[in-house]
Formats: C-alpha cells, structure tokens, sequence
C-alpha cells in the first residue's frame, strides 16, 4: 500500500472518532480490533496441498482478554509422530491475524516442506511490551511466554532454536526484528518483508498512527529501537536475516539502512530489492524463496 493511500485509509478509518475523547477512542478502536480477529474458520484443507489449517483460541492472562492463532500443519502430520520445524509469521498494521492466509498463497508455498506455520495476533500493537502506565498491552511477553508453550504444547513442534523461524510483514516485520533482538539466541532465521525497521525513531509515522497507537508504548526508544539494538547485539546469538522489499515501497531507505547495519555487524543475511510498491502481491511472490532460504537452514524441513 502507497504511503498517501495508506494515509487516507487511516483518516477514513477514524474520522467518526476524532471528536470523542482520547480514552473512548482507543477503547472503541479496541472493540473494533477485536471483532476483526473473529473470522470465518479457517477451511480445513487447502486444496491440492495437503496443508490442513486451524483456528485457536486461547485466554490470554498477560492481555486480560481471549487473543487467537491460526495454525497450518503441512501434509501427513496426522499420520505422523515426529516433531516439526516452527515458523511464526506477524501480520501489519489495520491486519487480522490470519491475513498471510488470506492475501497469499502461503499453503501452497509451504507444502514442499514439512513445516508447521503459526500466523500470530499481533492487534495494531507493534508487538511491543506497552511502556503506557497501567497498560496490559504487554505484546512481547504474551508471545515468548504464552503463546509459543500454548503452542508448543498443543501441537509437536520442535522448541530448540535450530527448529524455529519468525517472519513478518510490515509492522509484523518490525515486530520480527525486535523479537530476534529481545530473545536471542532463540531463533535460526527471522525474515521481514517490508518491514517498518525505524518505526521507533520514525516519527512521521507515529503521528499518523497517533489515532490508534499511544506513542507512549514506547517508552525508552533506545529499548525498542531495532538499530540500536542491533548494534549492541552479540552476532554469535543472532539468526540468519532474510530482508524482501519493493523497489517502490516507501519503507525502502529504512530498510536499506538495515541492511547496511547487518554488514558492518557481520550478521549473516540477504536482501531482495524485488518490483512493486508495499503490496500483498509483492511479498506473495517472495515467499517460495523464503521458504527455500529456510530449507537450505532448517534441513529438517525438508520432506522425508
């Protein structure tokens, strides 16, 4: 999406709350969020795939609310006993948690492999620990320390870092990066596409969030700070980054920044400068290679 339509879109979107209060706002921006994530349920199988799929719900005690997940199991699972690679996958902002299913063709790019995807709720949070005062958005501790053992203990998954990846888009492509950087040594690949890498230093785009997103959330920017983090990380501890673009994509400068960053790191990486702008077609059409990229690292994915 083009950076003045996605504008537009947000001015749409909130303009019947503008005149409320800040607090009523949020709240009924909340109500709306929540309604989203209640989808139809996921089709069982996906057609000439073999990839089955499920939605779950669960009690989050860390949100104070029911949050949701969807997984995909690739093909045989039933019939089988062992335990699969993970790859959790982060959606953008104004997203559903199962909009990689809804906007790609992931279950066909993931049926050459025997991997279990796990599309994530993430809100319109940024996947942060909320610095607000009071706040229960507490979105980094609710993945690491309930939603991958919820997962971990319902489906057979293999927990050691050399069988789990994280991939995101957009504002999920942040969220990946911070996830990598707050837990390493967690993770063997981390793939963003697209991703808003800057978003807290990027204060053009807080404003434009502002409507929906309590800048405060931050906090301390040196500790959400992807570069920042990034340059004092330990390369030892950090995985393979997989970075996708588009060549018209307005978050291209940050994430040729990235880039850049990862070089003089040393950390091992790739980047992809493919056509098009910030569209689901584009981050579409890279997935085949991503999940390639992942095959070549994670040997168990491949089929036996």
């Amino acid at each position: 999406m083009r950076p003045l339509v996605w504008i537009l879109l947000l001015a749409c979107t909130f303009s019947a709350l503008a005149q409320q209060p800040e607090e009523e706002r949020r709240k009924q921006w909340l109500e709306r969020v929540m309604k989203a994530q209640t989808a139809a349920p996921a089709p069982p199988v996906r057609d000439g795939s073999g990839v089955t799929a499920e939605d779950v719900e669960m009690q989050s005690s860390t949100l104070g609310r029911v949050m949701h997940y969807r997984v995909l199991l690739p093909a045989g699972y039933t019939q089988s006993h062992r335990h699969y690679p993970v790859l959790y996958m982060l959606h953008g902002f104004l997203n559903p948690y199962y909009e990689w299913d809804r906007q790609t063709e992931l279950a066909r790019h993931m049926a050459p492999y025997d991997v279990i995807v796990v599309l994530v709720q993430g809100d319109n949070a940024f996947y942060l620990d909320s610095a607000v005062p009071g706040s229960r958005d507490q979105y980094q501790t609710y993945f690491n320390r309930e939603l991958m053992p919820h997962v971990a203990a319902r489906y057979r998954i293999i927990t050691e870092t050399h069988g789990r990846a994280i991939a995101g888009v957009s504002m999920g492509g942040y969220g990946a990066m911070l996830s990598i950087l707050k837990r390493p040594g967690a993770w063997v690949f981390a793939a963003t596409f697209a991703g808003a890498v800057n978003f807290a230093q990027d204060t053009e785009l807080q404003k434009n969030l502002a409507p929906v997103f309590d800048v405060r959330a931050l906090g301390n920017r040196d500790t959400v700070d992807v570069m920042k983090l990034l340059a004092a990380a330990d390369v030892a501890l950090l995985p393979y980054v997989y970075i996708v673009c588009g060549a018209d994509d307005h978050l291209l400068p940050e994430n040729l920044a990235f880039q850049k960053a990862l070089q003089e790191k040393k950390v091992r990486h790739e980047l992809h400068i493919v056509p098009g702008g910030h569209e689901w077609i584009v981050w579409d059409e890279q997935l085949p290679q991503m999940f390639a990229r992942m095959a070549q690292l994670i040997p168990s994915m491949r089929k036996r």
